[in-house]
């Protein structure tokens, strides 16, 4: 019977650790395992330019995506990061549409990561090229 009590509670405490280290935090893992092509619209200005990215491109784009430090934030409706005027935004077309996130900029310590509709704060803004 203490055996029985003893497993049951190594279960328990394992599923509550498990459920403590799920966070909110942006990670590149949130993306397709295999990203073949990544298209790049950059809005600035009320102007937009936009390139595909190349392998090492890809790469460094890759690294910089695994460098951001980004805690999810919850914004009422009307009031996101992207609802504001000016600022800069990169968005990200991952292999032809299977994914997207965008890199919003509206100063240069306020930054987001728009990825699966959710918003990300970045604590470590650093601009992608």
């Amino acid at each position: 019977m203490k055996r029985i009590l003893l497993i049951f509670a190594a279960v328990i405490l394992t599923f509550l650790s498990a459920c403590a280290n799920q966070s909110n935090d942006f990670s590149i893992e949130m993306l397709p395992d295999s990203i073949e092509q990544v298209t790049v619209s950059h809005y600035l200005s009320g102007e937009e330019t936009e390139w595909a990215l190349e392998a090492d491109g890809l790469e460094k784009w890759k690294s910089w995506l695994e460098g951001l430090s980004a805690r999810q934030k919850i914004f009422e409706e009307g009031n996101t990061p992207g609802d504001s005027d000016g600022g800069e935004v990169y968005s990200f077309t991952i292999n032809n549409g299977e994914a997207s996130i965008s890199y919003v900029i509206n100063g240069s310590d306020e930054c987001y990561v728009l990825c699966e509709s959710e918003w990300h704060a970045v604590s470590n803004p650093t601009n992608p090229f």
